[in-house]
Formats: structure tokens, sequence, C-alpha cells
């Protein structure tokens, strides 16, 4: 792993030690719609008149981050981790650990 990724790793492992400092963005539209279009029971009036449009993360619901897991290393790739949210359906972000550092503080400085 490179230094920037060990680095990017620590300090996953220190926000997520503290609690309530990451954020993951599910698929779950926080309008009230649903989950997705193509699944039954979808809303589209309440999408459409959502206070966020569907290209604002504040449309969908976001949970705290909460566990991380170290995915199995592939030859000749960078390591990749896996953090999961505290929702019960096991919403999850997947990559190498700068990346994902920087994709769940986006959220998090968000709210």
């Amino acid at each position: 792993m490179n230094d920037v990724n060990k680095e990017a790793l620590a300090k996953l492992k220190k926000f997520l030690e503290a609690g309530g400092l990451l954020k993951i963005i599910t698929n779950e539209h926080a309008c009230g719609g649903g989950k997705h279009p193509d699944f039954t029971g979808w809303n589209q009036k309440a999408c459409d008149s959502f206070k966020h449009p569907r290209t604002d993360p504040r449309h969908f619901v976001i949970h705290d981050a909460v566990r991380l897991e170290m995915m199995a290393t592939r030859e000749g790739k960078e390591q990749q981790v896996r953090v999961y949210s505290d929702a019960k359906f096991g919403d999850h972000t997947t990559g190498q650990p700068m990346n994902v550092l920087k994709r769940l503080l986006q959220v998090s400085v968000m709210g």
C-alpha cells in the first residue's frame, strides 16, 4: 500500500473509532419516492416535488459510517477497503482508502 493510502487508512480508522464523523449516501430517496424508479411503489410526484433535486446528495438518505473492512488484495492492485453504514440494509462504499475517505468526508461536510 502506498503512503497516501496508508495515511488515509489511518484517518478512516480514527474517524470511525470516534463515531458520527463520516457519512454514507444510500440509494434510498429521502423524498419518500422509494428506493428506485424501477421498483414497485415508486412515487415520481414525491420525487419531483422534493426540495432537493435528484442531482443533490441531500435528495438521498444519509447514514453514519460505522465499520471498516479490508478487502482481499489482488495482484498488481492497491489495497481496497469497504466502509459500511449503520443501516440495516448494509449500505457501503468500496475503493482505495484515499478515495473512500474523500467520498465520505464530502458527504459529512454536507450533513
